[in-house]
């Protein structure tokens, strides 16, 4: 049977073990209660539970204007070091069906969640025999979905341009985003975005250059986001963001989770 890596984030915010048992942890939101919102994207504001992944294939880090740097606010999970473990498929069942409540969006993040695609195809197609639970796969895009794809109801696409450095391999990653379009748009039940996180204004040429080489993505499709873990650093790249999504006629999205709880895991 297939496992899978989790980071020290695992499956969150929760209060109950994959037995049902109340846990002694309080979740990172401070609430006695399951679930947070997705802070980002199409389904801002959504009830959500997440399963943080552990790896990465990249490594990134965003310059910021007037100097400094933010780094990937997840960059803890990338490596798989500190409190990262192997879970049974099933264990991770139980401790999302026994945490949803009325939630009905589980959210895949990580990391890199398809470096571990064998065991995403047995978990979510378990999981989607258990309940009808919507599926988001947030994803960097260098990985096709392949025959996961049948079991994801949202794919967030971000690939990393320009201003993020990407300090793994030295040399800019290859993308499989048309993949992703593809797929979509052959499965009217599903849907895509296609996320970019920007520091300044000069990024905007980045994203169109990119756009050009893809066919079949809708303006509605893409996300601006400005980079920055934490309020502060929002405040410095929002209105730049705000600026490309407004000129381009695509869509700004701000990162809820950061106003409501400020650079805190496991929210």
């Amino acid at each position: 049977m297939a496992r899978l890596f989790l980071s020290e984030d695992g499956v969150f915010p929760i209060v109950k073990d994959c037995n049902g048992n109340f846990i002694e942890d309080t979740p990172g939101t401070d609430f006695a209660i399951s679930g947070t919102v997705q802070g980002e994207g199409k389904l801002i504001g959504v009830p959500s539970i997440f399963v943080r992944l552990a790896g990465c294939n990249l490594r990134c880090r965003w310059a910021l204007p007037g100097g400094g740097t933010s780094a990937c606010d997840t960059s803890y999970a990338n490596d798989g070091s500190g409190e990262s473990k192997w879970y049974e498929i099933d264990e991770v069942i139980g401790l999302v069906l026994n945490n949803l409540g009325n939630i009905k969006h589980l959210v895949i993040t990580g990391g890199e969640p398809l470096l571990q695609k064998v065991g995403l195809v047995e978990f979510c197609k378990k999981l989607k025999a258990e309940t009808d639970i919507h599926i988001t796969i947030e994803t960097n895009g260098t990985i096709e979905p392949a025959e996961l794809s049948e079991y994801i109801d949202l794919f967030s696409v971000s690939p990393k341009l320009g201003n993020a450095v990407v300090v793994k391999s030295g040399r800019q990653p290859i993308y499989k985003v048309q993949s992703f379009i593809d797929y979509v748009r052959n499965n009217s039940s599903q849907d895509l975005q296609i996320k970019f996180v920007v520091s300044e204004s000069l990024e905007e040429d980045k994203i169109l250059t990119f756009l050009d080489s893809l066919n079949g993505w809708q303006s509605d499709d893409i996300m601006i986001m400005p980079a920055g873990t934490t309020n502060e650093m929002l405040n410095n790249t929002s209105s730049s963001a705000l600026q490309i999504a407004i000129k381009n006629g695509w869509r700004f999205t701000s990162r809820l989770h950061i106003s409501l709880f400020g650079d805190k895991r496991k929210v």
